[in-house]
């Protein structure tokens, strides 16, 4: 079992949608994210230990951050309204 079939739990839709997230990054705009990416997907280095890593993991947690100042700023109702929407597709937000 890989890496990532392991950190899905052995499902193969969870499997594909890290599969598919972590082309993303190889493919995107950030070169950190882009070298992480391809290693793990190249299995130089497991997921864990990449996100693990000082490096990687502080890139990692930038969107978040971002995410969770913004959701400090909003009131009860908007933070209603945002979990109402529910998740959104990650496959659309990078179109």
């Amino acid at each position: 079992m890989s890496d990532l079939d392991d950190i899905a739990g052995g499902d193969p839709r969870r499997s594909q949608v890290l599969r598919d997230a972590l082309t993303r990054l190889a493919d995107g705009p950030n070169q950190l994210l882009r070298e992480m990416a391809t290693a793990v997907l190249n299995a130089e280095i497991s997921l864990r230990d990449a996100v693990a890593a000082d490096t990687y993991a502080a890139e990692l947690t930038k969107p978040f951050h971002a995410f969770w100042v913004q959701y400090e700023q909003m009131t009860p109702e908007e933070r209603e309204q945002l979990a109402a929407k529910g998740p959104s597709d990650p496959g659309k937000a990078h179109q």
